[in-house]
């Protein structure tokens, strides 16, 4: 970057009148303080806090290898990495069920009657009036099924015609529409750390070699929302990655800085805003006829600005990944 005594240089070699370039000087000198402070800025947004206050503990951890199906419950200790959650084979929405056209199927209630496990390097499906169907991981990647689609990156492989009958007929009934896409790539197409914060904030990002954020829920604030609501709902509705015991109701809507245990830090990107989604039951696969608890949340969670209700927070891992496990201590930043 050219120096204000460079940048005058250049300026009398031009002969530019005294008053004019001592003008232009100002103007380099303010632009120049300016760019400065916002890089400033930056960087102590991206800054951890110094200290810490002790907020709770990790009561449940989820973990979701198929976008829109049931989750896997966490019971021993996972991997927080740029990916999301990650335990060797098992990583955050790392398949996703598709329509025959290769166009993401999700927010569908039955979907989440579709239990995937993963026991090694085998992917278990299991779901209502079907027997359990095994599929092995490690031979996807040596498949040569890969497959072109806008929605879809480079290297996106189909799981196969078995597979795909086996959805469909859980589906809709029928031996076709429906097919399982599988993500291999290890890496984030996303490495800007800026752009990833971009996508994360609006909690559109989908694809799970791009990059996956964190959701992180306070279960006191589910329990504050049922004693609103005549049927209780469980966390599992608003399909977290962390509930956290032991906070206050809400105490949340003021957490920008989390760590969980000793290593693991991130950075609040913005609230988990409620659609539909969250009046499907998670146990039965059928939509709430009362549009509850979504009904309820509208009445008084839209905070801020934002025109949806908001139950929960969208983090992004800022620290080194590490082990993650029921009954870590969470704590937020206190020097903001």
């Amino acid at each position: 970057m050219i120096g204000i005594s460079g940048f005058v240089a250049f300026l009398q070699r031009d002969s530019i009148s005294p008053n004019h370039l001592k003008s232009l000087v100002v103007v380099f000198g303010i632009a120049s303080i300016g760019v400065a402070s916002y890089f400033y800025r930056k960087w102590l947004a991206n800054r951890p806090p110094k200290s810490w206050r002790l907020v709770g503990e990790i009561g449940e951890i989820f973990c979701y290898p198929i976008k829109s199906c049931a989750p896997m419950r966490i019971t021993n200790n996972i991997e927080c990495t740029k990916l999301g959650l990650q335990n060797g084979v098992l990583r955050e929405r790392v398949f996703v069920i598709v329509t025959k056209s290769y166009t993401t199927l999700s927010a569908q209630p039955k979907l989440l009657l579709i239990q995937p496990n993963i026991t090694g390097e085998t992917l278990i499906l299991s779901a209502p009036s079907m027997p359990d169907f095994h599929l092995n991981i490690s031979q996807l990647y040596q498949t040569e099924q890969a497959i072109t689609h806008a929605q879809h990156p480079s290297g996106t492989i189909d799981c196969g015609a078995e597979v795909a009958v086996w959805l469909s007929k859980f589906i809709s009934g029928n031996e076709e529409g429906n097919r399982l896409v599988f993500y291999p790539d290890n890496d984030s197409i996303r490495n800007d750390r800026n752009e990833r914060l971009k996508l994360e904030s609006t909690g559109l990002v989908q694809l799970p070699n791009e990059f996956q954020g964190f959701m992180m829920l306070n279960a006191e604030s589910v329990n504050d929302l049922n004693t609103r609501i005549e049927e209780p709902v469980v966390p599992l509705i608003f399909r977290p990655n962390f509930v956290v015991n032991g906070a206050s109701a809400y105490d949340e809507d003021n957490w920008k800085w989390v760590r969980i245990g000793d290593n693991l830090t991130f950075k609040y990107t913005g609230p988990c805003l409620r659609c539909y989604v969250v009046t499907m039951d998670p146990t039965k696969g059928v939509l709430n006829k009362g549009q509850e608890p979504l009904k309820t949340l509208k009445s008084y969670r839209c905070v801020d600005t934002c025109k949806s209700p908001v139950m929960g927070m969208y983090l992004l891992l800022m620290s080194n990944g590490g082990s993650v496990r029921s009954g870590d201590a969470v704590y937020v930043g206190c020097d903001e």
